[in-house]
């Protein structure tokens, strides 16, 4: 090319481009709430009417004809949508109660048509499987035909990426058929929630935490009908007869029962700290996400092996229940940790209880976000002696973590023989 006609080319896209900055410039912001309805196609319709009816009025009777029709376009459009969403009645509710996360999760739609014809494009709009921020679009649900004078059952699904209880705000009911100039809104008033439980990440060990004598509180042994046997004791009010010792009892010409008892295990505290890891918002939100579902994956381990357990959100020190409802009631704690975190606890504890730690860094600085600290913190008092345990690891969250989880369960297993 030649160099003048070079030039003349790249003045051109220089301009062209300024152009277009230009035209993206708001050089009116206070007038933006009168214009506004321009953003809908309905307010170009009125405006090609204003002008039909002026061109009737002044240039030619078409302008008339063509002012019926867009007049009828705008009617029938604005009335339909409007008819659609305030005559009909729609319950949501989950199929089950509760998911896990990344689970597909039904939800079950009932349309109730109270309008003597069909329905159709209705839509069902803010039921998100994520908070609506600036990152993140609302999806919509599309209905099929809806019959007149009925009540007709939808099902979708959803799959939710992150814990918490779902939707997280008021669903709408949503329509712009036929014509799509206008969209009728309004808020579902029933809609059944469903939570969201964090994902488990799969572990394997086998570790008690159990004291080793006789203790009515606390750390050590207490007596039961079961367990190793312990010694002799006279019969008390509630004891059970299988455990009379008859020979004993007729020796003594007095009713003798077997003590018998076992370990008995201490209180097991998971502690998880929300604080913010480093990175990007989504980085930081993902590190905590993975932190949650490590909690959760341990939290079902100790509790199928029946090990008492505590949960500490933070600085919340959350009692569980002993018994089958200790593990879904501890995840659904788990569950109302908000997705960007709360404010990290000042200290890790360090009392006699063992403490299991999950944070995103062994420091209060904010951690790398693409590693998350485990660690075991416990004091274990037995007579005069005492014995520490100190246990860490480093997460890779790039790598598998359920493999990770596993080996700081081995080098956990390992520490507490030896302590």
């Amino acid at each position: 090319m030649h160099p003048v006609g070079f030039l003349i080319m790249k003045a051109i896209l220089r301009f062209g481009s300024r152009i277009v900055e230009l035209s993206q410039v708001d050089f009116c912001p206070q007038f933006n709430r009168y214009v506004y309805w321009l953003k809908q196609p309905v307010g170009w319709f009125v405006v090609a009417l204003g002008a039909s009816i002026l061109v009737g009025a002044f240039v030619s009777p078409l302008g008339w004809a063509l002012a019926v029709s867009l007049a009828s376009i705008i009617g029938f459009g604005l009335a339909f949508p409007w008819i659609a969403v305030y005559g009909t009645r729609l319950k949501l509710k989950p199929v089950h109660a509760s998911v896990h996360e990344q689970d597909a999760a039904e939800i079950e739609v009932e349309v109730q048509n109270r309008l003597p014809l069909p329905l159709m494009g209705l839509m069902i709009n803010r039921y998100t499987t994520t908070p609506a921020d600036e990152e993140i679009e609302i999806g919509e649900v599309g209905l099929a035909h809806v019959p007149l004078l009925s009540v007709t059952k939808f099902r979708f699904k959803i799959h939710p990426e992150y814990r918490g209880q779902y939707p997280t705000e008021a669903p709408e009911v949503s329509c712009a058929f036929p014509f799509g100039i206008w969209k009728a809104k309004r808020k579902l008033l029933s809609v059944e929630p469903i939570m969201v439980k964090p994902l488990v990440v799969e572990t394997a060990g086998m570790i008690e935490f159990s004291g080793k004598r006789l203790a009515d509180t606390g750390d050590g042994e207490r007596a039961s009908t079961t367990g190793e046997f312990m010694g002799l004791r006279e019969f008390r009010n509630g004891d059970s007869l299988k455990t009379i010792h008859w020979a004993q009892t007729a020796k003594l010409d007095s009713l003798v029962v077997c003590e018998r008892g076992g370990p008995q295990h201490q209180p097991l505290v998971v502690q998880i700290n929300t604080g913010r890891s480093e990175g990007s918002k989504l980085e930081a939100r993902e590190n905590l996400a993975w932190r949650v579902r490590i909690a959760a994956g341990l939290i079902g381990l100790f509790g199928g092996q029946k090990q008492p357990l505590q949960l500490k959100i933070d600085d919340q020190l959350i009692h569980l229940p002993a018994g089958a409802d200790m593990v879904p009631i501890a995840w659904n704690h788990l569950a109302q940790i908000p997705l960007d975190g709360g404010i990290p606890s000042s200290i890790i504890d360090a009392s006699q209880a063992p403490t299991l730690c999950i944070d995103s860094q062994a420091s209060r600085e904010p951690g790398p976000p693409h590693l998350v600290h485990v660690s075991m913190h416990s004091v274990n008092s037995e007579s005069i002696r005492h014995s520490a345990l100190d246990c860490s690891y480093e997460v890779d969250l790039r790598h598998d973590i359920g493999h990770q989880v596993n080996q700081f369960l081995l080098k956990l297993g390992r520490a507490k023989n030896v302590a």
